[in-house]
């Protein structure tokens, strides 16, 4: 997922959250006593006024239930539960439904589905302007443990667990038109919840484009809905080039407008499997067309976009989500400046802010640690690693270098080890690499000194006065 937010004067961009689908489970996983499926059924109900309701049936041998997708702190404030003895808490970074010694095996929350701002996951409500609401029932995704104590084990990571909810069975009741991967529904969808993708609540009409299918809030500002399937088409066809095949399917979009209360111009965005994304788009400065606004949709298009052809390569551990996420950051920059949006002032600005955040980022910890502080560094760090393997690669490009990664991982998650493996097989110094090895998996003593280090070594040319940088130029076969 990507959040970027502009300020209404300048319109300058900053990564705040980004977010890819994660993989299976990590080789060193906690290793758990799974019962025979299923131990846990979800079933929830869309109520009137936005009010709802979860039911819980557990197996008895469980009484912790751990939410695969937490993000923040929001389900312990918004959820209530309904039943003596089971609560909703927050237990070192993860969300947990804990029943209580010789609680109900039935429980049931009232709760609104929370449509706020939220770290490393995706929104888990999205609402239209025409009243519709898009669910993300991953959300609704649990792991059946024994007890709080078991929560408390994972360490703030689902993917510590050797089964991330993979069979638990949800159902969604509602009055309301249910649009689900392609296929209407009527009063009741059922699905498995790790499955779980966007659930569209109300009268849907589907716009088909040259690019993609899908549904376009009638809210959306017309400068924007008209130039949507050119913006794709362009990112598109270039990511084709890059990758050099088209997707396998056509991209299935839902695109949200949440008015123009906020001030500036702000996005969120992510993708889910079978090729769907989804787009939220606000912010005062989309009340008149500004010509300025296109550059920066199309860059965002082509983040989200490259994820899709990343297709169902997957990291392993959430610790290594800065290869996706920096090879996304990577090649939209190069794809904004193959389509003329971006120039040689955006690439020093965004350079400027990523040495600079990462700098910070890593004084004292690891990159690895990024994720558990919110997504931290795996944005700036990633897209500096990234450019320093491109340019690593010589002739080769991050395409090639994804697919070199994703040929290792024998259908698994792939992880830090398979990105380096992959890197010394397209002809990266083998010093180069050990380096990045190092920088990725160990606290560094002075993190600006070693990416320019790394940089040096590549041909990367970035110069700096007082700190800050203030040129820069990158080898021709790094862009």
């Amino acid at each position: 997922m990507r959040f970027l937010k502009a300020t209404a004067c300048g319109l300058a961009m900053t990564a705040l959250l980004a977010c890819q689908p994660g993989g299976g489970a990590d080789t060193a996983s906690l290793e758990a006593e799974i019962k025979t499926p299923p131990h846990v059924s979800v079933l929830i109900t869309d109520g009137e006024r936005g009010d709802w309701t979860l039911q819980i049936t557990r197996d008895p041998a469980y009484d912790a239930f751990a939410f695969v997708r937490a993000g923040a702190d929001w389900r312990s404030t918004e959820w209530v539960s309904q039943t003596l003895g089971v609560s909703m808490e927050r237990i070192d970074g993860m969300d947990a439904i804990v029943f209580a010694p010789n609680a109900a095996e039935v429980a049931t929350f009232a709760f609104r589905p929370y449509s706020g701002e939220v770290q490393a996951t995706y929104t888990p409500r999205i609402p239209f302007s025409d009243g519709a609401d898009a669910i993300f029932l991953g959300a609704f995704n649990m792991i059946p443990l024994t007890d709080r104590a078991a929560v408390a084990a994972l360490m703030g990571e689902a993917s510590n667990h050797t089964d991330e909810g993979r069979d638990v069975p949800l159902s969604l009741i509602t009055d309301r038109p249910i649009l689900y991967a392609g296929e209407r529904h009527t009063g009741r969808l059922d699905v498995k919840a790790h499955q779980g993708l966007y659930a569209y609540l109300g009268e849907a009409t589907i716009t088909e484009g040259e690019s993609f299918k899908g549904v376009i809030d009638p809210g959306m500002p017309d400068f924007i809905t008209k130039g949507l399937d050119e913006d794709l088409v362009r990112v598109f066809t270039a990511l084709d080039k890059r990758f050099g095949e088209p997707l396998d399917q056509t991209a299935s979009l839902l695109v949200a407008f949440r008015g123009f209360d906020e001030p500036g111009f702000s996005l969120r965005g992510g993708v889910l499997p079978g090729n769907m994304m989804s787009f939220e788009i606000s912010g005062d400065v989309l009340k008149t067309e500004n010509p300025r606004i296109q550059p920066y949709l199309q860059r965002f298009f082509a983040h989200e976009a490259t994820h899709l052809y990343q297709g169902d390569t997957r990291y392993e551990h959430k610790r290594h989500a800065w290869i996706g996420e920096g090879a996304a950051e990577t090649m939209s920059l190069q794809i904004a400046m193959d389509l003329g949006l971006a120039d040689a002032a955006v690439q020093l600005e965004q350079y400027a802010e990523n040495y600079a955040f990462c700098d910070e980022a890593l004084k004292g910890r690891t990159l690895e640690d990024a994720i558990r502080r919110g997504n931290e560094g795996n944005y700036d760090c990633g897209d500096l690693l990234a450019l320093i393997a491109d340019a690593a690669i010589g002739e080769h490009s991050l395409a090639d270098l994804w697919t070199a990664m994703a040929s290792r991982t024998d259908g698994d998650g792939y992880t830090a080890e398979h990105h380096f493996e992959a890197m010394l097989e397209l002809g990266a110094d083998p010093t180069l690499v050990e380096r990045m090895r190092r920088f990725t998996s160990e606290t560094v003593d002075d993190p600006l000194g070693e990416l320019r280090a790394m940089g040096d070594a590549v041909g990367i040319e970035a110069n700096f006065e007082d700190g800050a940088l203030v040129a820069f130029s990158v080898p021709a076969t790094a862009r």
